[in-house]
């Protein structure tokens, strides 16, 4: 069947099949290898520079500790 517009020349109709298998994935899971490895860096950061403010061996290096004036 053919189907006609006033400015646009024939255009056949028909079923065109998708292939929606391969499209992207290889893109979406680097993305999410992505995110996975910055969490996972941001954990070890963390883990390796935290120090809890009610450690007594906290270094006191900031202003806002001193005795005010």
């Amino acid at each position: 069947m053919i189907t006609t517009s006033k400015n646009d020349a024939p255009a056949a109709r028909g079923h065109v099949p998708a292939n929606n298998n391969s499209q992207g994935w290889g893109v979406a899971a680097f993305i999410v290898a992505l995110a996975l490895g910055c969490a996972f860096t941001a954990h070890y950061i963390h883990e390796r520079t935290y120090r809890s403010p009610n450690d007594p061996a906290a270094p006191v290096t900031t202003k806002e500790h001193l005795p005010h004036a």
